[in-house]
């Protein structure tokens, strides 16, 4: 505390852990957070969407830079809460009492239709319906496996842990009904965790998912009228800037209170983020529909915004208005260059600067830091190693150190898949040396730049 209040002013930006990944309890002068009425009512403005100063809530803050992000959240002209005449928003099952009243029931198969497929908070990631896969013998929080992309058919589901227990009829009149008298399972939504991890890689975890396919109340979903919103929408929530804004309120659990006042924004500002997001979450079949209405011939024209062997810019120009699996991202290092173009696009779009971003990234998102210094990948783009768990689709530390140093060759992992129907099946995954890590920050600065640069030559 004494530091912060020194003469020795430091612009370093301090996270909440340190290099060593213990509590950050460094002073520093930007530490300080003044808060007066103009904040306080920032405040109100931002979590609360009102101008109630005397009872705004205060978020968690390390740096006082991070109230010139706040700010931009207050400057934008529209929120999701503006959209509530045409949007729906439910828990649907209850875990337990659907289970009473024999709604659901416990049961570990893969489902051949999307009536059949019951979400739970693990099956979804960051714009990734198909993170995990429910063990077929469960008996822990912790007993899912990491979902290959690279491996999965155009008519996948993932292994789930419920499944509906009456006949499929008396499951739909069951199900919940939005204000508009529409059933929830009749749209295109958001899934997204209904439980804050403050402390995670992540806190904010959505994804879209197609009709039919059910939910359990640790997953809260989200339906707009206009499909090309919804995208829009899911784009944003899966940037660092709309997660800022979660880990800053503090909450431990969702729902449409706690998201309402999420800005929204049109579509011809926002069409790079709807692609990419389209890219990211339409992993089977039975998003066809939802790609074919949010088609914009534009998309074609579209490129990456970093230049590397991994990413191949016919990736836009080979799209589509018919889906087909080869429109969707499923290597690791091409869902890791969209995402981070996309908290570059959200973070333009929130009129934030560079500085800005990165600010958000080195305080609020430890955890996330940790992997990116400790995620190798191979020059097809596989993840080899990482410090975050990706089960047996990645070698183990001893396996990693034995190959870490090569600067070529190929080399293969032998495994045991149970994600995937009919297994589990042995399988093999070929790493091609030399392998490397990322730098979240100079692909953001790069990243930017190059949209920077199409903003001129729009012009």
């Amino acid at each position: 505390i004494e530091y912060c209040y020194s003469d020795e002013f430091s612009d370093e930006v301090l996270g909440i852990k340190d290099e060593n990944d213990d509590w950050n309890t460094k002073g520093n002068i930007n530490r300080i957070i003044h808060v007066t009425k103009r904040e306080l009512m920032i405040f109100a403005k931002v979590f609360d969407g009102n101008e109630k100063w005397k009872e705004a809530r205060l978020p968690l803050l390390q740096d006082e830079r991070l109230l010139q992000v706040l700010e931009r959240f207050v400057e934008q002209n529209r929120t999701l809460e503006s959209y509530m005449s045409s949007l729906g928003a439910t828990e649907m099952w209850h875990e337990t009492n659907a289970q009473k009243d024999g709604t659901i029931v416990r049961k570990n198969e893969f489902p051949e239709k999307p009536i059949e497929l019951i979400y739970s908070g693990p099956n979804i990631w960051v714009s990734n319906p198909f993170y995990k896969a429910i063990r077929r013998e469960y008996n822990s929080n912790n007993d899912y496996d990491t979902i290959d992309l690279e491996a999965i058919k155009e008519n996948y589901r993932p292994r789930c842990g419920y499944a509906p227990k009456c006949d499929i009829s008396t499951y739909i009149d069951r199900a919940p009904v939005y204000t508009d008298g529409t059933k929830g399972l009749s749209h295109y939504r958001i899934f997204m965790r209904n439980m804050f991890g403050l402390s995670g890689e992540r806190t904010l975890i959505s994804a879209l998912v197609p009709p039919d396919v059910g939910h359990v109340h640790a997953v809260y979903e989200i339906a707009l009228n206009d499909v090309r919103q919804l995208v829009l929408l899911q784009g944003c929530m899966s940037s660092i800037v709309y997660d800022f804004y979660i880990k800053a309120l503090g909450k431990g659990s969702g729902g449409i209170n706690v998201i309402k006042n999420f800005p929204m924004f049109s579509y011809e500002l926002g069409k790079e983020i709807v692609v990419r997001t389209l890219m990211l979450n339409c992993l089977n079949v039975d998003y066809k529909e939802l790609w074919e209405k949010c088609w914009d011939f534009r998309f074609k024209n579209d490129t990456w915004a970093k230049s590397d062997s991994r990413l191949n810019n016919n990736r836009f120009y080979n799209l589509e208005k018919e889906w087909k699996l080869e429109n969707t991202l499923r290597s690791e290092y091409e869902r890791r260059e969209a995402l981070i173009e996309i908290d570059v696009l959200v973070a333009k779009l929130m009129g934030l600067t560079l500085d800005e971003l990165i600010t958000i990234y080195k305080i609020q998102f430890p955890n996330m830091q940790t992997y990116d210094k400790e995620t190798w990948f191979d020059q097809n783009g596989r993840i080899v190693f990482s410090q975050k768990s990706y089960g047996n689709i990645v070698l183990s530390r001893n396996e990693w150190e034995k190959i870490r140093d090569e600067k070529e060759g190929v080399f293969y992992h032998k495994f045991s898949d149970d994600t995937l129907p009919n297994g589990p099946i042995e399988r093999s995954i070929e790493y091609i040396a030399p392998f490397e890590k990322c730098n979240r920050e100079n692909d953001y600065r790069e990243i930017w730049n190059a949209f920077e640069l199409r903003s001129i030559d729009n012009k």
